[in-house]
């Protein structure tokens, strides 16, 4: 049985994996400086982002709904 090295695998999957992340926007508001947590996808064959959600408050139950979209 002849094993696939990481490299093959990924060249063979590359249009169909998916990267998630999150960075941090702060943004001028009323009542001043206030953080955002970005949750964002990116597919790696088209390097296309995704935006899948925005809040003042990142949870558990937030980032489970962004990653079901």
């Amino acid at each position: 049985m002849r094993k696939t090295t990481w490299m093959e695998f990924l060249s063979q999957h590359r249009d169909q994996i998916v990267a998630a992340d999150f960075f941090t926007v702060e943004v001028p508001t009323q009542k001043g400086l206030q953080r955002f947590m970005v949750l964002f996808f990116i597919e790696l064959s088209t390097r296309r982002v995704q935006i899948a959600g925005i809040s003042p408050r990142a949870n558990g139950l937030w980032i489970a709904i962004g990653f079901s979209r």
